[in-house]
């Protein structure tokens, strides 16, 4: 037996329309309060301030806004300064802007604040605060908890295309000094693996799609020449070569097992 979800039209366009006006109005008053035109900058251009108008796509200036969140990140040593809610949104915005390697050395400092500064003190789970927390504090706690999502999300590039993973996007975004990575995800569609390493100037990726799905693969090249168990991809049945764009083989599968290279560097 099958069971279906039944979402009744409510045919409210009115109250559609009104609120659409509200948003809109509410984005226009946050701008014209926040926003320092011509600069990108928004109220005190803290790496929160920068990361809130980018997240929610609130700037303008999203070009300036964003140059100014790099400035901000180089003026704290690429140490992170966010509170919660912005350090899941800052790790989102490098994914979205191809900027892993920045999210990356922040993820990665070993000095404080950081989550490396943590693991260095001998941490095995995260602390409320970024320093020991010796009384009161919690020292196993979810606070900056969502780094774990910046691992799947960029590292592993697993990204849902479509909601519950009807379309699958894996967009791996290696980083730093890092030569591999590799995890699963069980989403409601299945277990999704994203098997990635480097060597000898090759990118070997290592792919399981679930049954059902279609899956958008954005694969880390030098020249877009990729290869799946030795055969261009262009020859395999169920593979459709859609583009090369900014430095990314990108194709597009069926569910199935797959091992593909390509050429990078390194």
């Amino acid at each position: 037996m099958t069971t279906r979800l039944w979402i009744p039209n409510l045919q409210e366009s009115a109250d559609s329309l009104r609120y659409a006006k509200l948003a809109a109005r509410i984005k226009e008053n946050m701008i014209s309060r926040f926003l320092v035109k011509g600069t990108g900058r928004f109220d005190n251009a803290t790496q929160s301030a920068q990361v809130f108008a980018l997240w929610y796509h609130l700037s303008p200036e999203p070009d300036s806004s964003f140059r100014v969140l790099l400035d901000e990140c180089k003026r704290h040593q690429m140490h992170v300064s966010t509170g919660i809610f912005s350090t899941k949104m800052m790790f989102d915005v490098f994914r979205e802007h191809n900027m892993n390697g920045i999210a990356y050395a922040m993820a990665n400092q070993r000095s404080y604040p950081g989550w490396g500064f943590m693991i260095g003190q001998g941490a095995t789970t995260l602390w409320e605060t970024w320093a020991y927390p010796e009384s009161g504090p919690s020292q196993n706690h979810p606070m900056f908890g969502s780094i774990d999502e910046w691992f799947y999300r960029s590292l592993l590039g697993i990204n849902p295309g479509a909601p519950g993973f009807e379309k699958l996007i894996l967009k791996p975004q290696p980083a730093g000094d890092l030569s591999w990575a590799k995890g699963t995800y069980r989403s409601v569609r299945g277990k999704i693996t994203s098997d990635w390493k480097i060597a000898d100037h090759h990118f070997q990726f290592h792919v399981s799609v679930p049954a059902g799905i279609k899956a958008e693969i954005w694969i880390p090249s030098v020249d877009g020449k990729v290869a799946e168990q030795g055969q261009p991809v262009e020859k395999i049945p169920g593979i459709r070569w859609i583009r090369f764009d900014q430095g990314y083989a990108i194709i597009e599968t069926g569910s199935g097992n797959y091992d593909f290279s390509t050429k990078i560097n390194d």
